[in-house]
């Protein structure tokens, strides 16, 4: 759990140093209880070490008429 914590906070500061309002980012790790592969094999670990974002409401600048979200899997080999 702390490793995806750790994973999650890294990726939020990362964002936050990039000009991201730190109020606006918000960063939350699953550990063990949200994996996407079976942690049985090497492989299905790997894919398991990842990032999901979520991103809605305004995006650069231009008000939405209706909320989008879109979600983006960062694995890290």
């Amino acid at each position: 759990m702390k490793l995806s914590d750790n994973r999650a906070n890294a990726v939020r500061e990362y964002l936050v140093s990039q000009g991201v309002n730190s109020a606006a980012v918000t960063s939350q790790g699953f550990g063990k209880s949200m994996p996407v592969a079976d942690n049985a094999t090497a492989a299905g670990r790997q894919q398991n070490r990842r990032v999901e974002l979520v991103v809605s409401g305004e995006i650069l600048g231009t008000s939405l008429t209706e909320t989008r979200t879109t979600r983006t899997i960062i694995t890290k080999p």
